[in-house]
């Protein structure tokens, strides 16, 4: 049993040193190969790349949140969904969400053409 174990250990610590070695070549590969690519760039009078490591870009369409009391001053006294949405700067949807939650708190009421503030 003693010998399966040793052999096993031998044939395992030699298939990573195998595998050492051909990490290392291909790291000193690539190495030649960057700095050859950023020779032709250099030439090319392009501007040499930035390494993109794990860089956070900000996502499209954040913006801040907003005051809806202060939209709803905003808003004149009769108005529709659309002008809530335009006056705050979101989505119909989120401006509807919004009106829906006004309704509920009765600062609005529905009227035959939009919205009227209570």
């Amino acid at each position: 049993m003693a010998k399966i174990v040793a052999d096993f250990r031998r044939k395992t610590a030699k298939a990573l040193s195998v595998l050492q070695n051909e990490i290392g070549r291909r790291e000193r590969e690539l190495q030649v190969l960057t700095t050859e690519a950023a020779r032709w760039q250099q030439v090319m009078g392009a501007p040499l790349p930035k390494k993109e490591v794990a860089e956070r870009r900000p996502r499209a369409g954040r913006r801040a949140r907003v005051d809806w009391s202060a939209v709803l001053s905003a808003l004149p006294s009769a108005f529709t969904a659309h002008d809530a949405a335009e006056t705050s700067g979101k989505p119909i949807v989120q401006a509807r969400s919004q009106l829906s939650r006004w309704l509920k708190a009765k600062k609005v009421r529905r009227t035959k053409s939009g919205y009227q503030k209570t």
